[in-house]
């Protein structure tokens, strides 16, 4: 019986060392049971920490502090990073934020600080290790524009935005983007009074489908255009088109809120400037028709305010009111 147990631990003994043996053969292998992530590199963590407080300092209207975030956040980012173009337009906003804000503080460190968001936009666009995708391309040329018009540079601001290797008016149905320069492109040119060019931009993209809810400002623009140049019936049209379309839902983001107003009270003026060229009969049906719209909005004219200019142009040529 002693044999027996002796064999047995010399047997276990060295199955042991034959065991440590091949083990030590086999390459090292982790031990754990779950896999784990691997720890983020601490500039990668400054780096994402930094766009989320700017994100977060944007998203509570507090643009100084989303500046600050920003311009670390580019610091972080190397320029051939895809989201090296994206550091720079999110800092472009913060600082293009910035200068609305001080407009009614300061009116020449708004300047500067417009100033400030032109040169970030310019100069990481021509960077050639920036590689913004396309979408950020097109948005940092419209802040580029945006930033040119607060300048008091609305000639180069159009030129820009017409510029066709940019193209940033075309396909303005499928890209917000481009919609957006369409849009500025066009309040642009009507302030140019250049009437033709105005409707030249707007009528294609008008035509190409029918309208959306956004739409609403850009065919009131169009009718702006013919109302100017006195082709009053397709003003009237466009300008009840758009009246439509305010009325489906409501205001997207960004969109004027006066727009409701003026649309009615323009539409007053293109039906009293088309009841000229009528016969009597016709000529009536017009005034009836607008009188019975400014009465529809009549509640709505303020007691004294910037658009009273407008409220006495809709109100000229037309019977006045009568008490109910």
């Amino acid at each position: 019986m002693h044999l027996i147990r002796h064999l047995v631990h010399s047997l276990a003994a060295s199955l042991f060392l034959l065991a440590v043996a091949l083990l030590a053969q086999e390459p090292s292998r982790p031990t754990f049971l779950f896999p784990t992530a691997a720890p983020a590199e601490p500039g990668n963590a400054r780096r994402a920490a930094a766009r989320q407080e700017g994100e977060t300092a944007m998203a509570m209207h507090a643009p100084e502090l989303a500046e600050e975030k920003f311009t670390e956040y580019c610091a972080l980012t190397p320029a051939n990073l895809p989201e090296g173009g994206t550091a720079r337009r999110l800092l472009a906003e913060a600082q293009l934020a910035h200068a609305e804000v001080l407009l009614n503080q300061d009116k020449a460190a708004a300047t500067r600080k417009f100033q400030e968001a032109l040169q970030t936009v310019e100069y990481y666009l021509v960077l050639p290790e920036i590689h913004p995708t396309a979408e950020e391309r097109d948005c940092l040329e419209l802040l580029r524009a945006q930033a040119l018009l607060r300048l008091d540079r609305a000639d180069d601001a159009l030129k820009h935005l017409m510029d066709p290797e940019r193209a940033l008016t075309a396909n303005a149905h499928e890209n917000a983007l481009h919609w957006e320069a369409l849009r500025l492109a066009a309040r642009l040119q009507l302030a140019r009074r250049e009437w033709s060019a105005t409707l030249g931009l707007l009528t294609p993209y008008l035509e190409a489908q029918p309208p959306q809810r956004r739409d609403a400002e850009l065919l009131l623009l169009c009718a702006d255009a013919e109302l100017a140049r006195g082709d009053y019936t397709t003003a009237d049209r466009h300008y009840a088109a758009a009246q439509e379309l305010l009325a489906q839902s409501p205001a997207p983001a960004g969109e004027p809120p006066a727009l409701t107003t003026l649309a009615p009270l323009r539409r007053i003026r293109a039906l009293v400037g088309a009841a000229g060229s009528q016969a009597a009969e016709e000529r009536a049906k017009r005034l009836a028709d607008a009188l019975a719209l400014y009465r529809q909005i009549a509640p709505q004219r303020p007691a004294a305010s910037a658009r009273d200019a407008e409220w006495g142009t809709a109100s000229f040529g037309i019977p006045a009111p009568t008490p109910e």
